[in-house]
Order: structure tokens, then C-alpha cells, then sequence
């Protein structure tokens, strides 16, 4: 080998090294923050997407309902207004029977009862969803059209809920196992009911 040939020496072996080193890296924390954006963005459409179907769900009974009973789980003759938040609204369905919307272990959950003794709790919301907020307001209910013929007030139950969607406090829960893949959202949402009170 000639003296003066030319070769790396271990210096800039070490300097290329290191540079690699970095610039790798940076690459990899872009890619993971892409990959903790992405599995966000999938989290919190496919949270949406069950809590925008639950809470159509729940819009669409209660406005063929009757009897709104904020903070009740009865059927009685006439509904009950609440100024005050309740955790819990029951209703008649358009069929008669008894349905109640409640806040239980973090979930809104549905109990429908057929007569007195037959009910189901069914959850409407998926253990992704950590619900830590559902007031809900009844106006409109205890008035009828004997009361006053000339003005009928329609009634109406107004929600609020709050929540984190892909929460790691629900134990089983698909996603929510980083802290910045959560999404804290606030929905308030109003169901006035169609049916005449005549």
C-alpha cells in the first residue's frame, strides 16, 4: 500500500457514525409521532363514530316519547321538569313501555322495560368512551293542554356530556394507552318531543 493513499481514518468513521446516528434519530420520532397522529385520528373517529350513533339513538326515542321524567325511573301519568341536573331521564316510548338513560361505570346505558318487572340495561356507549359528565335538564314536561289551552309548551330534555375518548382508565379499552392519542370532547344536545300534548 502507497503511503499517501487515501483511507477514512477512524475520526471521521466516528463523526459519520454519529451524524447517522442523529439523523436516524430524528427520522424515527417523526415516524412515531406520524404513527401516535395517525392512531388518534382512527381512535377518536371511531369513538365518535359510537357516541354520534348513541346519542342519535337517544334523540330520536325521546322525541317520539312522552312523560319526560328528569331524574325518575317510573312511569307516572304526567312528566317531571328539573331545573337542577340529573344524572338520569326516563321516558314512555311511542309503544309504551318505560325507557331510562343513565350514567353508569362511565357509560350511558339504556334500561327498557316491557310492564313492571321485565327491563334490560343495555350500555350505549363503547368502554373507549369515558363518560364523566351527563346532566340532564327537563322543561315542558309537567305542563299539559288542560293547563292552558292557548299555550302549549312542548317538552324538552336538554344533555350535556362530557368525556375523554380512548380512555386508559377503562380497563379492556382498544385504545387509550397514551396519553396524547385521548381527546376530551363536550356535547350538548337538546330532544323536543313531536308528539302533540293534547
Amino acid at each position: 500500500m502507497k503511503p499517501n493513499a487515501a483511507a477514512f481514518t477512524l475520526i471521521e468513521v466516528l463523526v459519520s457514525l454519529a451524524l447517522f446516528s442523529v439523523v436516524m434519530l430524528v427520522g424515527m420520532g417523526a415516524l412515531l409521532t406520524v404513527v401516535d397522529a395517525n392512531a388518534k385520528a382512527q381512535a377518536t373517529q371511531s369513538v365518535m363514530n359510537n357516541l354520534n350513533i348513541a346519542i342519535d339513538g337517544m334523540m330520536r326515542e325521546m322525541r317520539m316519547g312522552s312523560n319526560y321524567r328528569c331524574g325518575r325511573a317510573d312511569s307516572g301519568t304526567r312528566g317531571v321538569d328539573c331545573a337542577n341536573p340529573q344524572h338520569q331521564v326516563s321516558f314512555m316510548t311511542h309503544d309504551g313501555n318505560l325507557w331510562v338513560y343513565y350514567l353508569n361505570n362511565h357509560q350511558i346505558y339504556r334500561r327498557s322495560c316491557i310492564g313492571v318487572s321485565s327491563c334490560v340495561d343495555l350500555p350505549l356507549t363503547s368502554k373507549d368512551i369515558d363518560i364523566t359528565r351527563f346532566d340532564v335538564y327537563v322543561a315542558g314536561a309537567e305542563s299539559t293542554y288542560a293547563d292552558n289551552p292557548r299555550e302549549i309548551v312542548q317538552p324538552t330534555a336538554i344533555f350535556i356530556i362530557e368525556g375523554v375518548a380512548a380512555s386508559s382508565r377503562i380497563s379492556g379499552a382498544l385504545y387509550g394507552k397514551k396519553k396524547r392519542i385521548r381527546t376530551e370532547f363536550k356535547i350538548q344536545t337538546v330532544a323536543t318531543q313531536r308528539l302533540l300534548d293534547l
